[in-house]
């Protein structure tokens, strides 16, 4: 029968029961050797196992100790985790995968050590397992790059150190710097997401020239990959080159509200191959940014952010136009956000068929509020016009004028 779902297997329920049954093979053993005659094999199979549990109770407590203390150091609620993730802008996430991989570094470390151990009693000298070691960590000179472990752990390291570095400048640019400097948000993103590009080509070079890339070689790597990219990756170079464009020319910057074909809303973030645009609705739109380098765009505060409002509106014809026009321009000054400078105007537009047309325009300081301002204009219109008694006219078909025959 098999067990009940959620039940515990004996192996569960006792971490222990392994290193148990191997002792009592152990046991054993030495037990037959013993009585066989064989009394220096069952010596040296005792020392052995008493040497291999000292040595594996100590690996198991520093691998206790470097699965535990990881954890505890870089978990995003600690106070090393939570100056990673403020000051230098790692993603929880990321801590979680440094985690994982410092734990399993440890324990590949543990486990050569471990083998060592095990295998030196039995004619595998350690000298020759370092020998091994020490040929591929070293490695071999290949065209003036060194292709070994070392070489690539210390690349791996001045990579992660320069990113790293650029990584906490990049931030402290974006919180600390340029916030108390008179550009504006896509101004300073702008030259944040371009140092950013800056300090990784520079931490790509600095690794680089760990394993003997110089920049002869670099150009003859990116040769190559010319020739990646003329097959199969001309859109993502097409789309990252295009990126550079926008952060260079700021046509389009972070913060601005712009319309892309049917869609419209304000730009969140330029990034290599795509910009995120934060629609009315609160929907997420990703253009490619040879789009919006190529294609039309519209941007709503590209040299100012003076938002334009237009309120048209239909009375009869026998309403008095120079109070429809006064109390027109009433609404529009009770409103505190509507600039005085350029002033509200009231056109009379248009005879109509059945009403006269009369168009308000106005400006607000910031286009933001344009909409919500035009609202409040509606509203007061419509209250003044009650308390005037000037009617809106429903449209009247088949009748040009009244009066007319």
């Amino acid at each position: 029968a098999r067990p009940a779902a959620g039940a515990a297997t004996p192996a569960q329920a006792n971490p222990w029961a392994p290193a148990r049954t191997l002792g009592r093979i152990l046991a054993m053993i030495v037990f037959a050797a013993a009585v066989l005659g064989y009394i220096a094999f069952a010596n040296f199979l005792i020392n052995q196992a008493i040497v291999l549990t000292i040595l594996a109770c100590g690996l198991f407590l520093i691998d206790v100790v470097v699965q535990d203390g990881a954890e505890a150091l870089l978990h995003p609620d600690s106070p090393v985790g939570v100056w990673l993730v403020g000051m230098v802008g790692l993603r929880r996430s990321m801590l979680a995968q440094t985690i994982v991989v410092i734990q399993g570094l440890a324990r590949v470390a543990i486990l050569v050590v471990a083998a060592t151990a095990v295998l030196e009693p039995w004619g595998v000298q350690s000298q020759d397992m370092f020998r091994t070691l020490r040929a591929a960590y070293f490695g071999y000179a290949v065209g003036g790059v060194t292709l070994s472990l070392s070489s690539l752990i210390a690349a791996a390291v001045v990579f992660g150190i320069a990113l790293f570095v650029t990584r906490v400048i990049q931030n402290w640019l974006r919180s600390r710097l340029l916030p108390q400097t008179r550009l504006d948000p896509g101004v300073g993103n702008s030259i944040s997401t371009i140092f950013g590009y800056v300090g990784a080509l520079v931490a790509v070079l600095l690794a680089g020239a760990q394993i003997g890339l110089d920049a002869q070689k670099f150009a003859l790597v990116a040769g190559g990959l010319s020739v990646g990219i003329g097959f199969g990756l001309q859109t993502i170079a097409n789309n990252f080159v295009s990126g550079l464009i926008l952060l260079w020319e700021r046509g389009i910057r972070v913060g601005d509200w712009v319309v892309v074909g049917a869609e419209q809303g304000f730009v969140r973030r330029i990034n290599a191959r795509s910009t995120e645009i934060e629609t009315l609705d609160r929907a997420t739109l990703i253009v490619p940014n040879s789009m919006l380098v190529t294609g039309a765009v519209k941007n709503w505060v590209l040299n100012d952010r003076v938002g334009r409002i237009i309120v048209m509106i239909n009375v009869a014809y026998e309403s008095d136009v120079e109070a429809v026009r006064d109390l027109m321009l009433a609404a529009a000054k009770a409103q505190e956000l509507v600039l005085a400078i350029p002033a509200p105007t009231v056109q009379f537009s248009e005879f109509g068929d059945w009403a006269l047309k009369f168009t308000l325009v106005c400006f607000v300081d910031d286009i933001e509020t344009a909409e919500r301002t035009k609202s409040d204009i509606n509203f007061d219109i419509l209250r003044r016009m009650r308390e005037a008694d000037i009617r809106i006219p429903y449209p009247q078909f088949g009748q040009i004028r009244p009066g007319a025959k």
